[in-house]
C-alpha cells in the first residue's frame, strides 16, 4: 500500500478515529486502526466492537493495499508533522512509512486480515437535522447513569411516537433514578424504525455528539440488527446498542402539579452556585423555600457554615419548602436556553418539574432529598 494525502487532512481523520479506540485493550489489534487504499481514497476504519467509525477522503494511491497500526501512535505523529503531503507505505513484515519531507518515521503493522469487520449498513436511512440532534443529546446525557449494575439506566432512550393529532415526534428521555430529563423534537415523517425505542449508551451517544459537532445541516439515522448508526456524508458511525429495557419513565412525571414558580433561570443557576459552596460536601444538600414574593435558597455544612440568598419572584400561594442535590440541579440548568424556568412543586417530598419556559417540549424531574 502507498498513499499521498496532506497532512492536516490525515491528522484530522486519525484524530477523530482513535477517539473510539480503547488504550489499553485486552485484544492489541482493537489498539490499532484500520486503513485501506483503493479507487483513489483512503478509509480509514476503528472500533472498541461496541463503536465502530469508518471514514473516507480523496488521496493519491499509488498502490492499493490495507494495514492495521497503531492509533495513537500513528495520530501523534502526523500531528507533529509540518503542513505537507505526506507519504504513507507499507513494506515487508506489515512495516508502515511515514515520510514528510525530510522526516522518516518507521511504525509496526499489523495484518488487515485481523482487523474486525465493520458492520455492514442499513439499507433504510432517516434525513434528520444535525443541530436540532445534536441538542437533544445535550439536554438529555447529563442524566444518565454511570451505575453498570444497572445497564438499562446508562443509556439514553430513543422512540419515536405519535400525538392525538397524528403528528409524529422523536423523543429522547434519560434518568438515573435522582433525575430525568425528557426532549421532543417534530419529525417529517413517522418512519418507524424507533417504534419500539432503543437504549444508546453514554460513550456512543457522546461520539455522536461530537460527529455532529461542527455540522449545520442534516444527517443520516439509522437503526439496525442492535445498532445504532449516524452517517455524514463519507463518514459513518455506529453504535451497539443497550439489549434492555427502560423503565417506565411516564411514571416518575407527575400528572398534577400543586404549584408553579417561574423564576429567572441564570439568576437561580447563580445562586445556586454559590449557595452550594457551603453545602454537604457528599450530598451538596441545598433547601428551597417559596414564600410569597420570594424564593431562599439555604444551605449548611457544620464544618464550614452556612449560606441563605433570596430571589425575587412573581408567587401567591401557599409556603412550600423543597431539598434537592445543587449539583443535579444546575446541570438542569445549564442545558436548558429560555431566560426563565417554571418549577413546578407539589410538596418536600414530591418530585419537583422543571420547565423551560421557551421550550414547551423540554422538560426534567429531579428528586427531592429528605429533611429533617
Amino acid at each position: 500500500m502507498e498513499i499521498r494525502i496532506a497532512q492536516e487532512t490525515f491528522s484530522a481523520l486519525l484524530g477523530r478515529a482513535q477517539s473510539v479506540i480503547e488504550r489499553k485493550s485486552t485484544r492489541a489489534i482493537l489498539e490499532n486502526i484500520l486503513l485501506e487504499a483503493y479507487d483513489g481514497s483512503i478509509r480509514i476504519s476503528a472500533t472498541d466492537l461496541r463503536i465502530a467509525l469508518t471514514q473516507e477522503t480523496p488521496c493519491l494511491v499509488g498502490t492499493p493495499g490495507a494495514v492495521a497500526v497503531s492509533a495513537r501512535k500513528l495520530h501523534e505523529v502526523v500531528r507533529e508533522l509540518p503542513k505537507a503531503e505526506v507519504s504513507v507505505e507499507v513494506k515487508e513484515n506489515q512495516w508502515v512509512t511515514v515520510r514528510c519531507g525530510k522526516i522518516t518515521f518507521h511504525l509496526p503493522g499489523m495484518p488487515a486480515e485481523d482487523y474486525p469487520s465493520m458492520p455492514p449498513l442499513p439499507d433504510t436511512f432517516l434525513s434528520f437535522p444535525s443541530i436540532v440532534f445534536r441538542r437533544m443529546i445535550e439536554k438529555t446525557l447529563f442524566a444518565a447513569s454511570n451505575d453498570e449494575s444497572r445497564i438499562f439506566l446508562t443509556g439514553v432512550f430513543l422512540k419515536e411516537w405519535v400525538d392525538e393529532k397524528n403528528e409524529a415526534f422523536l423523543r429522547m428521555v434519560s434518568t438515573d433514578g435522582h433525575r430525568l430529563a425528557m426532549v421532543d423534537r417534530p419529525l417529517p415523517v413517522t418512519p418507524g424504525v424507533f417504534q419500539v425505542g432503543v437504549i444508546i449508551p453514554k460513550k456512543g451517544l457522546g461520539e455522536f455528539r461530537t460527529l455532529l459537532e461542527p455540522l449545520d445541516g442534516d444527517f443520516e439515522l439509522a437503526a439496525s440488527e442492535g445498532r445504532l448508526y449516524a452517517r455524514v456524508a463519507n463518514t459513518c458511525l455506529s453504535v451497539t446498542l443497550i439489549d434492555s429495557s427502560f423503565p417506565n419513565y411516564e411514571q416518575v412525571i407527575p400528572s398534577e402539579v400543586k404549584t408553579w414558580v417561574r423564576i429567572n433561570r441564570v439568576s437561580l443557576l447563580n445562586a445556586l452556585r454559590r449557595v452550594s459552596l457551603l453545602s454537604d460536601e457528599e450530598t451538596r444538600t441545598v433547601v428551597m423555600e417559596a414564600t410569597e414574593d420570594s424564593v431562599v435558597l439555604t444551605s449548611d455544612n457544620p464544618r464550614f457554615g452556612d449560606a441563605r440568598e433570596e430571589l425575587e419572584v412573581e408567587y401567591r400561594q401557599s409556603p412550600v419548602r423543597i431539598a434537592f442535590n445543587a449539583g443535579y440541579f444546575l446541570e438542569i440548568l445549564r442545558v436548558m436556553d429560555g431566560e426563565d424556568i417554571s418549577l413546578g412543586i407539589t410538596d418536600g417530598l414530591a418530585p419537583c418539574v422543571v420547565r423551560d419556559a421557551q421550550d414547551a417540549r423540554y422538560l426534567s424531574v429531579i428528586m427531592p432529598m429528605r429533611i429533617e
